[in-house]
């Protein structure tokens, strides 16, 4: 603390001597002596002693940046001594208490080279001192910035950001293309705990921010009175998805360590809060990995939470929305990718519910057909039909072929999909004026919350209606909006017409 405040003496070198208590205070204490120090002036009600009148003839320390230095310095020594931390959390909260440690080290390590530098620069100083070299060199700025860090780490808020225009339109793009490897013996999981352990050993070194893995489950009923078939896991940066076969493997999938990282295994990855894990609706995912396997998962980020909290209009913040939605709005695709999308996912799901086989031959039926009449095959009024058949099961029995093997290549591209387009909801959420540290802590919180809910009684969820499970996290539609480019309220747009609302309110739960 001393070394980095020893710059204020220098910069306070032209000031009268009896107005340079603080100053001195803030370069020579150690951060306990700050602490009692100002415990000693809010018991006796001294004051601090920088001014805003004029001390000196020319005036030069009547500015407000120079004069507050001081207290706000005594006030972040103060703040870090006692450990306060305020409500709002900056963009590490997201992360991890851990990922975040490695940052402030990454810090830490800046703010020392900054003190090296700054010893150059007084030796520099006092070589060529003179009345007007706090303007001549620049202190002036230096002041202002280091005053606004300051004061920054005093309130534990960022800036508003200026000049930062958010692009009116994002770059279109196309669906992610993901390798899919299915893991169901033993070696094949260790190989893939051995892939994931290196990728993210390798981030870290490049201090990645996007969270490296996206998490999903299947199950014929996923919960805690369920079972879960199959884990998909995307790694980002292989742009791989390993759907994990639970269903052959059971308790085997989440014990094999790997091969080279002896002390890992899938339990582990999902269990530490250092790896952070995109999932979109972390609740039942969660409850069944607990129940079933004893895994808790930790570092969770969930992306649907994100997607409710930057909606600008009131309404869409009193529900949840279901992922086809979010996924298809978020990641800006084409008109054919997005009906490529539809079809992946309405089909999918189809094999999942009757069976691969029985989806596959049923689609291929509809091709013949089209081939004997010499037309298009419609698959779009295909499904439509079928899709009446897939919901009847569905209502009754859930995702009666999950546990169908081999997996059929309907399936596993569901699976994939459905994990492989969670980074791009995150990005699109991080990247959304409305997102800002505030809005981080309530997801943070709420996530906390979500991850809790396994630990209820079964009675207590069974109580929950379906309206419980849908709406949004409560008082969030309350809250005003605030663009952090801009720091003003977020104008709402005009009204939709019924026939559009209708559409928007389709896609929640």
């Amino acid at each position: 603390m001393s070394n980095v405040m020893n710059f204020l003496p220098l910069l306070d070198s032209s000031r009268d001597s009896e107005t340079r208590t603080d100053a001195e205070i803030a370069s020579k204490l150690t951060t306990e002596a700050l602490r009692e120090e100002l415990a000693r002036r809010q018991h006796h009600e001294v004051p601090f002693t920088w001014s805003e009148e004029l001390v000196t003839p020319s005036g030069a320390w009547a500015f407000q940046t120079e004069a507050s230095l001081s207290d706000t310095a005594v006030a972040c020594a103060s703040l870090a001594a006692t450990g306060n931390r305020r409500i709002g959390l900056c963009a590490a909260s997201i992360k991890g208490d851990s990922s975040e440690e490695s940052e402030v080290q990454t810090l830490k390590n800046k703010v020392e080279g900054v003190i090296t530098n700054l010893s150059k620069i007084i030796e520099a100083a006092y070589r060529v001192m003179r009345p007007t070299l706090y303007l001549d060199a620049s202190f002036d700025a230096l002041t202002e910035e280091f005053g606004a860090l300051l004061t920054a780490l005093k309130e534990q808020k960022r800036p508003v950001q200026e000049d930062v225009e958010v692009p009116k339109e994002r770059p279109q793009e196309s669906l992610p293309e993901t390798e899919i490897v299915v893991v169901e013996t033993e070696e094949g999981v260790a190989e893939m705990v051995d892939t994931i352990t290196a990728c993210l050993e390798g981030t870290a070194a490049c201090e990645a921010k996007e969270p490296q893995l996206a998490v999903d489950l299947e199950g014929v009923s996923l919960g805690r009175d369920g079972d879960i078939s199959i884990v998909q896991i995307f790694l980002a940066p292989k742009k791989v998805c390993f759907l994990v076969d639970v269903f052959t493997l059971g308790s085997v999938a989440f014990k094999t360590a790997g091969r080279v990282s002896r002390t890992t295994t899938i339990a582990s990855l999902l269990e530490d809060p250092q790896v952070k894990k995109l999932l979109f609706d972390c609740r039942t995912d969660n409850e069944a990995l607990a129940h079933l396997y004893g895994v808790h998962m930790r570092g969770v980020v969930d992306v649907q939470l994100m997607y409710s909290a930057t909606r600008t209009e009131t309404r869409q913040r009193t529900k949840l929305f279901a992922l086809s939605l979010v996924a298809t709005r978020c990641a800006n695709i084409s008109k054919d990718d997005e009906a490529n999308f539809h079809s992946i996912n309405n089909w999918g799901m189809a094999a999942l519910v009757l069976g691969g086989k029985t989806t596959q031959c049923y689609m291929e039926e509809q091709r013949m057909n089209a081939l004997v009449l010499n037309e298009e095959p419609d698959m779009k009024d295909a499904w439509e039909d079928f899709k009446v058949r897939v919901d009847c099961v569905k209502e009754t029995e859930g995702y009666a072929m999950c546990n169908e093997r081999p997996l059929s290549s309907l399936a596993q591209r569901y699976c994939a999909q459905d994990v492989a387009l969670l980074g791009r909801i995150w990005r699109y959420c991080r990247d959304h004026e409305a997102w800002n540290q505030d809005w981080e802590e309530r997801v943070s919180k709420e996530t906390q919350s979500r991850l809790a809910m396994a630990d209820l009684p079964t009675s207590t969820l069974s109580s929950m209606t379906r309206d419980d499970w849908t709406k949004a996290p409560e008082g969030w539609a309350e809250i005003e909006q605030v663009s952090r480019v801009t720091g003003k309220v977020i104008k709402k747009g005009k009204g939709k017409s019924k026939a559009k609302a209708t559409k928007v309110d389709s896609g929640s739960w």
